[in-house]
């Protein structure tokens, strides 16, 4: 059983189950909260390593809306830094 744990307290923890159907991310183009399959997310890289986004912004990454793949980094930095959505 792989777990994340918290601790809210000096005296107290709280320890969660990972399972299949209890893992998220946010996209980091639009910050909207996406589940993800950990084995596929895995296969690409590691977690530090690895952005996941979702399905409106994958269609956009996809059709160069984000402009040059060497820009997208540049636009999720300023994205992140503005502290939008």
């Amino acid at each position: 059983m792989f777990y994340v744990k918290d601790r809210l307290t000096d005296l107290s923890e709280v320890k969660i189950e990972i399972t299949d159907s209890n893992v998220y991310t946010k996209c980091p183009a639009c910050r909207k909260e996406i589940s993800v399959d950990l084995v596929e997310v895995l296969k690409e890289g590691d977690l530090l390593g690895t952005s996941v986004f979702c399905e409106d912004c994958s269609v956009k990454l996809d059709n160069g809306e984000f402009g040059e793949v060497g820009k997208i980094q540049d636009y999720l930095s300023s994205v992140l830094s503005e502290g939008k959505r």
